[in-house]
């Protein structure tokens, strides 16, 4: 077949006033009342954002209208990191701690359930969770943690958790060293490795039934499959021929 190319498959979003007029009741958001988006998710017919300290409900069918009554704040000093849909339910995630909001099935969702799921445990970025069927996966200070019906978390990073917390060793660079690939007189990869939370994502193979989670300033990740961890590196340690 030929191959072709689309111009544009993303355009401006704007928030816009819903099906209800009477302004004494409704009265929706504008674009300066709320702040940068955080994360989006949809939820049945309607679509939820959240900025540092809330999260926005739309109406029903009408994706770009924020009813100001429908806005949910997140109690706390910490800024929300992330959120979820799950279950009929919103997860969200600030940089230390876990909620799960569910919402009614009126007009008014704000007039719903608001859990805290953790006190402890949060998220370091939207791009560090990802939804696998009914299981949520995602990316804390502290570890990997998963959960299934959103409140229960469990942590699946244990035999990794030293380089959340402290550090751990390159394996590749003894090992190549010993095999006689990596020349040492060469510039060599990051010896000791250590958590650095910025721009962390986190992928699912359907192919592979694998997660994937990605740490661009260490220049490596980590990949989680059958229950086991196995660590990559994006540094190369072979030993160029001078020739």
């Amino acid at each position: 077949q030929e191959a072709y190319s689309e111009s544009s498959v993303v355009r401006r979003f704007y928030l816009t006033t819903g099906l209800h007029r009477n302004a004494q009741i409704y009265s929706y958001l504008e674009s300066h009342e709320v702040g940068g988006p955080v994360g989006v998710a949809g939820l049945f017919r309607r679509l939820v954002f959240a900025d540092k300290h809330n999260v926005y409900i739309s109406d029903i069918d009408v994706a770009s209208a924020f009813n100001g009554i429908n806005t949910v704040p997140i109690a706390g000093g910490s800024q929300i990191t992330a959120i979820a849909s799950h279950l009929g339910s919103i997860l969200i995630w600030t940089q230390d701690e876990m909620w799960r909001f569910t919402p009614s099935d009126t007009q008014i969702a704000s007039n719903g359930s608001l859990v805290k799921v953790s006190e402890s445990v949060g998220c370091v970025g939207q791009p560090a969770v990802t939804t696998v069927g009914d299981m949520v996966v995602w990316v804390d200070r502290s570890g990997v943690y998963t959960t299934q019906n959103g409140l229960a978390i469990k942590e699946i990073s244990g035999p990794i958790r030293p380089f959340f917390e402290s550090f751990i060793t390159n394996p590749y660079t003894s090992y190549f060293t010993k095999d006689g690939t990596a020349n040492l007189t060469n510039s060599q990869p990051q010896t000791v490795l250590r958590f650095k939370e910025d721009f962390i994502h986190l992928a699912y193979s359907e192919q592979q039934h694998a997660f994937y989670v990605g740490f661009p300033h260490q220049r490596m990740g980590f990949l989680y499959s059958n229950g086991q961890w196995s660590f990559w590196s994006f540094e190369s340690v072979v030993k160029m021929d001078s020739a």
